[in-house]
């Protein structure tokens, strides 16, 4: 078994295969997901209605909020467990794995007990926008979703565990396990229940995940990685701080990238209507195509980065770092195409709802062309577990960029806001490849190193 495991890390060259399989695989998984979320959305919306369907997004999106509640513990032991398994350190890799599950099942714990004492005396009609008719539902469902959502927070540390061994599209593939079981149970219901109430589509959706989480959990640790099982005689206290101190800054992180990314709907909204808010979304949703694409592409990066710079494999990373770089470039030409070809493609789409807006759409072009730029250095110094820098520079952009960006919409519309995201990505893929660069040649001092 340990010899398994430790054959994951082995040289760089089976480090780099392993990675374009990775990437390959990914690919292949996210057009099964797009595929399942085509048939899902219209499915919901007939049997629910539009008004039903957009509680339900309401609720999914309020509880989606709670993954920060992990407070970075999975990335800290991705890293932590990539590290230590890199250099055949198995028992701490264990006690890595057993000591996260007893601090994120302590936490769930705490948050459960915490909710129930307050969700009775919540009006969940009034926070959903409900009709009073729907007070108990509305409180049974929540509640419901709440608990498997609570149950899936610790179960998904499995796929902490695996992106560690650097088998990201294994973790991508159980939750597209657990996507396709949620839509089969759905079509079974529609089909054999007549008039499915909210409450019923809804409980089954969220337990489909959890029981495809516990069935993958199960095998996994009784079979491939049973030397890393978690088990209540490793649980070491005092190697929590290791994996929360590096934990801690990647939940701040997320806190960070949710402020940068998250509020531009709100501001557009309030200053300039849900109308542009429609605008822009489209345009971002549009070209985001490419981000997308790339995201999948770096994924298996991280924690390839981590054993690699355990190893000292500077070359390695380099070298990926340039493979990076044409993949960011032929994808930015494709951008480019997007851009260009937009008013043919927006009428495919759309129809004559919304005509493409090709300054706007270039904006959002350069924006995510280095936003890209960003995350290939990003993401190989999270890698390194280098974030300190990162963690100030974003902190510092994240308090500028709202007033920046109510200060040049008001001066130049719509296109102000994502001029302030250009500027924000263009800071970010400034500070991340001098940093990078210092690490890779071993110059880095001070924050550059940290």
């Amino acid at each position: 078994m340990k010899k398994r495991i430790y054959s994951l890390f082995l040289d760089n060259d089976q480090r780099s295969s392993r990675t374009r399989k990775s990437v390959t695989y990914m690919l292949l998984i996210k057009i099964s997901s797009i595929a399942i979320s085509l048939v899902y959305v219209p499915l919901l919306i007939h049997e629910l209605d539009v008004f039903n369907y957009g509680i339900w997004l309401t609720i999914t999106s309020l509880i989606a909020w709670l993954n920060l509640f992990d407070i970075g513990l999975g990335n800290g032991l991705r890293n932590r467990l990539a590290e230590a398994v890199s250099l055949g350190e198995m028992e701490k890799a264990k006690i890595y794995v057993s000591t996260a599950y007893f601090a994120i099942i302590s936490l769930v714990l705490i948050i459960l007990i915490f909710f129930f004492f307050i969700s009775p005396h919540v009006n969940w009609c009034s926070v959903l926008n409900a009709p009073i008719r729907m007070q108990r539902e509305l409180y049974l469902l929540i509640n419901t979703v709440f608990v498997f959502f609570c149950f899936q927070l610790v179960l998904r540390l499995m796929n902490s565990v695996l992106y560690g061994l650097q088998k990201p599209e294994y973790a991508a593939f159980i939750i597209l396990v657990g996507q396709l079981t949620s839509l089969t149970l759905v079509i079974c219901v529609v089909n054999f229940f007549p008039n499915p109430s909210l409450l019923h589509l809804g409980v089954v959706i969220s337990l489909a995940p959890v029981t495809i989480f516990v069935i993958f959990s199960v095998y996994n640790y009784s079979k491939q990685l049973r030397q890393l099982a978690p088990s209540f005689g490793f649980i070491r206290i005092n190697c929590l701080k290791r994996i929360m101190g590096l934990g801690i800054k990647f939940f701040l992180l997320q806190i960070i990238t949710i402020v940068l990314f998250q509020t531009s709907n709100i501001i557009i909204a309030q200053m300039l209507g849900q109308g542009k808010v429609a605008e822009y979304n489209v345009a971002y949703k549009y070209i985001g195509l490419i981000s997308m694409l790339f995201t999948i592409v770096i994924t298996p990066f991280w924690s390839a980065s981590t054993e690699a710079y355990s190893r000292n494999d500077f070359l390695w990373i380099k070298k990926s770092a340039k493979k990076l770089n044409l993949v960011w470039g032929v994808l930015a030409c494709a951008g480019l195409i997007m851009v260009l070809a937009s008013r043919v493609f927006y009428r495919l789409w759309l129809g004559s709802k919304l005509e493409a807006n090709h300054l706007l759409l270039a904006l959002v072009f350069v924006y995510f062309v280095l936003r890209m730029r960003y995350g290939i250095y990003g993401y190989m110094l999270n890698g390194i577990g280098k974030v300190n820098l990162q963690l100030l520079v974003t902190s510092i952009l994240s308090i500028a960029y709202i007033p920046l960006a109510v200060l040049l919409i008001k001066h130049l519309g719509l296109y102000g806001i994502i001029v302030a995201m250009i500027f924000v990505a263009f800071s970010n893929s400034t500070w991340s490849y001098l940093q990078f660069k210092k690490v890779v040649n071993n110059t880095a001092t001070g924050i550059w190193n940290s």
